[in-house]
């Protein structure tokens, strides 16, 4: 029985991580270009002399 429950755990969390890795994929154009936009701040930030 445990065996059962250890093969249906694995699948579950494999259908899991696809989900989530697919939803990622669909997100990364944003993800992205928000961490672009972040890192460009930052760029800018430090080059104004303070």
């Amino acid at each position: 029985m445990s065996d059962v429950l250890g093969w249906f755990f694995a699948v579950t969390t494999l259908g899991a991580l696809l989900i989530l890795g697919a939803l990622v994929l669909h997100a990364m154009p944003r993800i992205l270009a928000t961490l672009a936009l972040i890192v460009t701040l930052a760029a800018i930030a430090a080059a104004i002399p303070h």
